[in-house]
């Protein structure tokens, strides 16, 4: 058996998929309720990250970047990358866009994750420079991205 994060949290998954494994706040409601999922529900969203980087043709030394504020959606879409043996790389979403655009150049990667529109925006202008990037995915937004890049929604 691998002992990669991402096999740990899959066999702990088949193992006891109805226990609780995250436990946080939503930024968009911080006066609500705690959100929660177990393993099994999370594990659903890494394999649902995986289809969509798969999809796109994402696989062992492929970079994936991961644009945004810290939230499960974003580990799910980190954690898919790693299974399929791809690099991720996390950006703080409190970079300016002179920095995001420096780095994505540097990272060259051929899948994006994005929070918002407004960590989108960061990237707009340059998209071009951006050769290697063939898949584009959000959470619950729509973006305007050019017709040559293929397009998820992470929900």
């Amino acid at each position: 058996m691998s002992r990669t994060l991402p096999s740990l949290l899959h066999a702990t998954a088949a193992r006891i998929p109805d226990r609780r494994f995250l436990l946080w706040i939503d930024p968009s409601d911080p006066d609500g309720p705690p959100r929660s999922a177990t393993y099994g529900q999370f594990e659903t969203e890494i394999r649902c990250a995986m289809r969509c980087l798969k999809d796109a043709g994402v696989g062992a030394g492929d970079r994936v970047l991961v644009l945004g504020e810290n939230s499960p959606a974003w580990q799910a879409v980190s954690l898919a990358a790693q299974t399929l043996r791809a690099e991720h790389a996390a950006l703080f979403a409190q970079l300016d866009d002179a920095q995001v655009v420096d780095l994505a150049r540097r990272i060259e990667p051929k899948a994006l994750f994005v929070s918002t529109r407004e960590q989108w925006r960061k990237l707009l202008p340059e998209l071009e420079s951006l050769r290697e990037l063939r898949l584009v995915i959000s959470v619950d937004e729509e973006l305007d991205v050019p017709p040559r890049l293929r397009t998820a929604t992470y929900r």
